[in-house]
């Protein structure tokens, strides 16, 4: 499913996931999870304008797409305008 990965992507897949590994849930923001007995899932789409390989190696831009998803509690989340299948398979393996 993910394309082969060359050296310098699976380093930057390990640094990146340092930095996902920083990202703390917020604490004060209480999304429901259940209302009543039915669960709640939060559903999202998110233009994240023209995400390359780039603007991945920022590490600033994964640490706010981290906090964004944890803030919000999002359960499903649909990502627009990444460039490139590549990219979006990186977004996967380090997000995941």
């Amino acid at each position: 499913m993910f394309p082969q990965l060359s050296s310098s992507e699976v380093n930057l897949v390990n640094q990146l996931r340092l930095e996902k590994n920083a990202c703390k849930r917020p604490t004060g923001i209480n999304f429901k999870k259940y209302i009543g007995r039915k669960p709640v899932i939060r559903i999202g789409s998110w233009n994240l304008n023209n995400l390359g390989e780039e603007k991945l190696k920022n590490p600033g831009v994964l640490t706010v797409i981290c906090l964004t998803i944890l803030e919000n509690n999002i359960s499903i989340l649909a990502l627009q305008e990444i460039t490139k299948k590549e990219v979006a398979a990186l977004v996967i393996i380090i997000l995941s």
